[in-house]
């Protein structure tokens, strides 16, 4: 397979680029946030669910 070396570097300079500018605090920040917010959700209902209060009638 060969490698087009002009493009490998395009498609590095181009993520130095968006590195360097920060942008990608725009897509991490949300990552981070709905990743904490499933983790927190799912550790909520699991002390529910252990708790014996759920699902008793």
């Amino acid at each position: 397979m060969l490698v087009n070396l002009g493009t490998l570097m395009y498609i590095n300079g181009n993520g130095i680029t968006y590195l360097s500018i920060g942008m990608w605090w725009v897509e991490m920040f949300p990552v981070i946030f709905l990743s904490l917010f499933v983790l927190s959700a799912h550790g909520l209902g699991y002390g529910i669910r252990r708790s014996g209060i759920y699902g008793k009638e």
